[in-house]
């Protein structure tokens, strides 16, 4: 009977001491692959990254309190999340993914957590932002921090040396030094949305109206004949400033957002549209811009609507011409549900510069013609012959 205890007795303790022997194995095999495993010189900064480019869907940056979240769709598709679901830059996107696949380590540094600070990596948040890959789940796959960048020394030889920033990744103590910057990272929207809203060439703009809602005296309508815009049947003493009138023409050659804003929100339900524009076409299609302003910050909405072509002479000039302006109109036309869908959901908030050309009163395209020079009266010669020549 006590040799059996014995026996039982013993084989617990066996059985504890491969326990303690398993746990004390696991524990420093993970402190070695935290403390053993750095990244060498001219590797990765993520080695596996490009193994895992398929499965990002979402991507989060923060700095300095504020937060950009990108998320990826069903038809992979970028959008931004943080403000209601907006189109990314697709390029933008691609761009970050590839940089980040592309850092390389110039140098690894410090592991010790007190020596953070001097690197900008105090903390759980890097002073030049945080970086977070993760799934469609929203399980991270990779978590980065950016430190500060390394100031360039006060030498000839600085240019050559490049400056670089301080990178610390999740569950890796070490501080890494990378010639990679990534400068252009922030949470601004027109950093990743998609800020090209409409583009339309001056050549294909027929007409031109603009509603002044408060004022309507200085409504009008612009009409091109050959290549010049005007205002019609102006009085004879009035005529065009014709780079304005120009300008006004081609206000939807470029027209870029710097944010963007749900029609249904508090900023966008408190704004006043009072002037209307709108540009036909020869193609068919009709953009319509609606503009707000609001002390120093300039709002537009979009839409768009078809109606028949205007083919010029040049496009009856032949068959092949008239075809080829025929299948521009039936792409114009395809086109606009696509904008308007698009478009509809959104108020656009844009430069001073590209309202100020939505805007312009009928005053500001006209001038009084200058009045034409009198002739001057004929000199009237003075007799010169002496008065006895009468006599």
């Amino acid at each position: 009977m006590k040799i059996g205890k014995l026996i039982i007795l013993f084989i617990i303790a066996l059985a504890l001491c491969i326990l303690a022997i398993v746990a004390w194995q696991k524990q420093h095999t993970t402190g070695a692959r935290q403390t053993k495993e750095i990244i060498e010189a001219g590797d990765p900064l993520l080695p596996t990254l490009p193994d895992n480019v398929g499965d990002i869907a979402r991507i989060t940056f923060q700095k300095e309190g504020k937060e950009i979240v990108l998320t990826c769709g069903d038809s992979n598709d970028w959008t931004i999340e943080t403000i209601g679901g907006y189109p990314a830059n697709q390029k933008k996107i691609r761009q970050l993914i590839f940089e980040l696949t592309e850092i390389r380590v110039a140098d690894a540094l410090t592991a010790r957590e007190e020596k953070y600070s001097e690197f900008g990596l105090a903390g759980e948040a890097g002073e030049g932002g945080t970086i977070v890959l993760a799934d469609s789940k929203g399980k991270p796959i990779r978590t980065v921090l950016l430190g500060t960048e390394r100031a360039r020394p006060d030498s000839p030889d600085a240019p050559m040396m490049g400056g670089g920033r301080y990178f610390r990744l999740s569950r890796d103590p070490h501080v890494y030094l990378a010639e990679e910057n990534l400068y252009w990272l922030d949470t601004d929207t027109d950093t990743w949305a998609d800020t090209d809203l409409v583009s339309v060439s001056r050549d294909d703009v027929a007409w031109v109206d603009v509603d002044h809602v408060t004022t309507p005296s200085q409504s009008y309508r612009l009409v091109e004949t050959n290549g010049s815009y005007a205002i019609p049947d102006l009085p004879d003493d009035t005529k065009m400033k014709t780079s304005e009138a120009s300008a006004v023409a081609g206000a939807l050659s470029s027209v870029r957002m710097t944010n963007v804003l749900k029609t249904d929100s508090d900023i966008a339900d408190a704004l006043k549209f009072n002037v209307a524009y709108k540009a036909k076409t020869r193609q068919g299609t009709a953009y319509a811009v609606k503009e707000a302003h609001k002390g120093d910050d300039y709002y537009v909405t979009l839409s768009a609507e078809y109606d028949e072509p205007l083919f010029s002479d040049q496009d009856h000039a032949s068959t092949e011409s008239l075809a080829a302006a025929r299948k521009a109109a039936d792409a114009a036309k395809d086109a606009v549900p696509v904008f308007n869908e698009r478009h509809s959901p959104w108020v656009y908030q844009v430069q001073e510069w590209t309202a100020r050309n939505l805007v312009k009163e009928r005053k500001d395209l006209i001038e009084p013609k200058p009045k034409p020079k009198e002739e001057a009266p004929a000199e009237v010669k003075e007799e010169t012959e002496p008065a006895q020549a009468q006599q």
